[in-house]
């Protein structure tokens, strides 16, 4: 008879309940549920406004109408690369042993090396241009393949590598 008492009790405490059962939570949110994750887009390389050779060695941005490539010596590196051009009279005053650690290409003239003893890149660490890949922004195109990174505004193109820099190959 006990038993059946509180069958009863029960029965009729649930009865007394919401129709729909009332779910609480807790700061934080609901611990049944958790927010779907969402993919944020990773922009390819070309599309990023500064970029990187796959080794590391050349960083490139556009600045003041310019391309300007900036050359990062690596552990296996013992001097900047060769420029085609001979050494500038302020270069060989100011910094001759920076000489060919940048190169700049101008919008609608040649490049020409740098021998800044700045960084002239503000990006450290920009994304790598795969080789094979191209990279455009305005008006410049570069291109990285295994042997170095070709780049050129219009007619006005040059190459880098570990070795050297050649203005309109």
């Amino acid at each position: 008879m006990k038993s059946v008492a509180l069958a009863l009790a029960a029965l009729t405490l649930t009865a007394c309940g919401a129709e729909t059962p009332v779910r609480h939570s807790i700061a934080g949110g609901d611990p049944g549920t958790t927010a779907a994750p969402t993919a944020t887009p990773t922009p390819k390389p070309e599309d990023f406004e500064s970029f990187r050779t796959p080794s590391g060695r050349l960083r490139c941005t556009i600045a003041e109408q310019a391309l300007v490539c900036q050359v990062t010596l690596l552990p296996s590196d013992t001097h900047y690369p060769e420029p085609s051009q001979r050494i500038s009279p302020e270069c060989e005053e100011l910094a001759p042993k920076q000489w060919g650690n940048a190169v700049r290409l101008p919008a609608d003239a040649d490049a020409y090396p740098l021998c800044a003893t700045d960084v002239e890149v503000p990006d450290p660490d920009p994304p790598a241009l795969a080789y094979g890949k191209t990279w455009e922004r305005d008006g410049f195109t570069c291109t990285s393949e295994e042997q170095g990174l070709t780049c050129n505004s219009g007619r006005h193109v040059f190459f880098a590598n570990r070795d050297v820099i050649t203005i309109n190959p």
